[in-house]
């Protein structure tokens, strides 16, 4: 990592505020995302955690990816709002708010200039790419897993020894929360 950057005054405000913009598709077009319901791959999760009971169902696999982090988070939050696809989506857009600042806190700490930060930021809040995944409860996981990534890596540039035992574990965990929340089925190697 490079030296510690100092963030200072308004610099500061400016994850925080993209954090915060983050969460402008979701509440201006809230009515819209209140017509969506489970479907899809929602429901097989949902059938297979009543079919199999919780605690068996977080340790099988969900098509081809074992994401056993993400189930357990997934499945507990379906339970603890009773099935409302409404609190899902909350979940999945305040995690999206909160990548956001922690991507923006990764750029400034790395020294990116603020108003390449702010531009950066503005593509990575605003979902024109990848509103499909912040439409779909079970995209939970590939959104989680760039949160765990994230944290990581403000982890590691804030507070990693190289040769401290204690240090690398922390950091494995991390890397295991993201390996263990996000889809990767080996499909998509490049020809």
């Amino acid at each position: 990592p490079p030296e510690k950057i100092e963030l200072t005054g308004a610099v500061r405000l400016l994850p925080w505020l993209a954090g915060l913009a983050a969460l402008a598709p979701f509440l201006i077009w809230r009515a819209k995302f209140a017509e969506l319901f489970w479907f899809g791959d929602d429901y097989f999760l949902i059938d297979q955690m009543a079919s199999f009971g919780f605690g068996r169902w977080v340790r099988m696999f969900f098509a081809e990816n074992f994401v056993p982090v993400f189930k357990l988070l997934w499945g507990g939050a379906v339970l603890q709002f009773h099935g409302s696809y409404s609190a899902m989506l909350w979940l999945l857009w305040l995690t999206h708010a909160l990548n956001t600042l922690l991507f923006g806190r990764l750029l400034l700490r790395y020294g990116l200039a603020w108003f390449a930060t702010a531009a950066t930021l503005i593509l990575f809040a605003l979902p024109a790419a990848n509103l499909e995944t912040l439409g779909w409860s079970v995209q939970w996981s590939a959104v989680l897993a760039t949160s765990f990534l994230l944290l990581a890596m403000l982890w590691h540039e804030h507070a990693a020894r190289p040769n401290a035992l204690g240090g690398f574990l922390r950091y494995a965990r991390l890397v295991a929360g993201a390996a263990l929340s996000g889809s990767y089925d080996g499909n998509d190697k490049a020809d």
